[in-house]
């Protein structure tokens, strides 16, 4: 008897990144109800199940979906505004002109364009950091993404709030409304912006509201040199040490860029259970540092990759993060051999799913956890010949490689259509609000 299932996805390579790293060389993935209740050699298992619907790879790539640790997707309507500059030019031309655009309207368009992008290039999951975060949860639904959906905490005045008393109130209505759903693909956290535009105070509430609603707590740290020294100015000790010394650090806490460490700091962030998310193209757009991501990993910490936000980096591509990160290893270390492509992947898949608390969701396929897919192409003139899977992925494939996006179980791209919301309609909205700028 024959299991009625909702999707098969089949005869391709399939591989799964599971502790075992199982590798299927004609496999099959089965879903039902936007879980995994499958996988293995397609004549081994597919005779037990009646699908709905089944896609024939054909011999392409069946992997995991990608893991953005780290963007704002909003801030694809200020893409290309500002490049060229140190992060503290930037900053100076680029917040001016956000705030001239920021609403709801700016961040609902621009995170739904930024959703696109992000789908057509194999990113599955999104950990999203702005103001107005209710209208990104908004983009990210109508999306089909699953997405870990960071309010924004600063302590100067913002569009959303004209005094910064209130920034709190904002954020525990956030938190309070957020869907309760167990089924969704959208969860709650916060995004305390930075040592240098959050005090102490804000840093002990935000931890405390995170800690009393069971969201995630992410922030800017360590991101440029120059922050380093105005923070010991400010506290007299290096960022880490100063969030250490306000007991910000703790399991549920994840830092974000971490360019600017030693090696008593990454022994302190280990210590406390912490995770970091590294954007190696925005700090070198940027100039603004590199991670030492090879030292994280060898003290355990769980590393996780980012693009950071478009008006950066200006694209999110995490194939393209995926190689640079390993370039940008290996040059800093003078040594080829410092970072293995495998490692890098892990930072995408599941490594990038334990750095930002959802390691028992996504990150690998194997039976129970959630049906989050892509299907990639490795024949084209750049991916040929074909000796090595990891060193391929990282080295050679690019974003639009990915044929087939699925998350949850449910088709959200497929052979160059986004399906859940009009893609065309919402590129001519972005258009419309970047033109206020001009």
């Amino acid at each position: 008897m024959t299991e009625k299932v909702d999707l098969i996805v089949k005869n391709g390579t399939v591989l799964s990144f599971d502790e075992n790293d199982s590798r299927f060389a004609n496999g099959a993935v089965v879903i039902k109800d936007g879980v995994i209740v499958d996988i293995g050699e397609q004549f081994d298992i597919l005779d037990g199940y009646e699908a709905k619907d089944v896609i024939d790879v054909d011999g392409d790539l069946i992997m995991p979906g990608l893991i953005n640790g780290h963007t704002h997707a909003a801030m694809s309507a200020l893409r290309g505004y500002s490049d060229d500059l140190p992060l503290d030019q930037w900053l100076e031309q680029v917040i001016p002109a956000e705030n001239k655009i920021m609403g709801k309207e700016m961040v609902y368009w621009g995170t739904l364009v930024s959703a696109a992008e992000m789908i057509r290039s194999g990113i599955t999951t999104v950990c999203d950091a702005y103001f107005f975060e209710e209208d990104a949860v908004r983009a990210f639904v109508k999306s089909g993404m699953r997405a870990v959906c960071a309010q924004g905490v600063v302590d100067f005045p913002t569009p959303q709030w004209e005094d910064p008393e209130t920034k709190f109130e904002i954020v525990e209505k956030f938190l309070e409304s957020f869907p309760k759903d167990e089924e969704s693909t959208v969860y709650p956290a916060l995004f305390v912006h930075a040592p240098y535009t959050a005090s102490p105070e804000t840093y002990h509430r935000a931890r405390d509201l995170a800690s009393k609603s069971g969201a995630r707590l992410f922030t800017h740290l360590a991101e440029t040199e120059g922050e380093v020294e105005d923070i010991k100015k400010k506290y007299g000790r290096t960022p880490v040490r100063h969030l250490e010394n306000e007991g910000v650090l703790n399991e549920n806490f994840t830092a974000v860029h971490v360019n600017w460490v030693d090696e008593q700091e990454i022994e302190i962030l280990s210590g406390y259970g912490s995770s970091v998310v590294v954007c190696p193209g925005s700090g070198a757009k940027l100039a603004a540092g590199v991670a030492p991501v090879t030292s994280f990993i060898n003290a355990g910490i769980p590393v996780g990759l980012g693009t950071d936000g478009p008006a950066s980096n200006n694209r999110q591509d995490l194939f393209y993060e995926m190689d640079i990160l390993a370039k940008l290893q290996k040059v800093t270390s003078k040594d080829p051999t410092s970072i293995k492509a495998k490692t890098v992947l892990a930072t995408a898949l599941f490594l990038g799913a334990e750095a930002v608390g959802m390691e028992d969701r996504i990150g690998c396929l194997k039976k129970g956890m959630a049906a989050d897919i892509i299907i990639v192409d490795l024949t084209r003139p750049h991916a040929a010949p074909l000796f090595d899977y990891p060193s391929h992925l990282v080295y050679s494939a690019r974003g639009f490689d990915v044929k087939t996006s699925i998350i949850n179980g449910r088709v959200v791209y497929h052979w160059g259509k986004v399906y859940p919301f009009d893609e065309p309609g919402a590129i001519a909205r972005l258009f419309e609000i970047g033109n206020q700028l001009r």
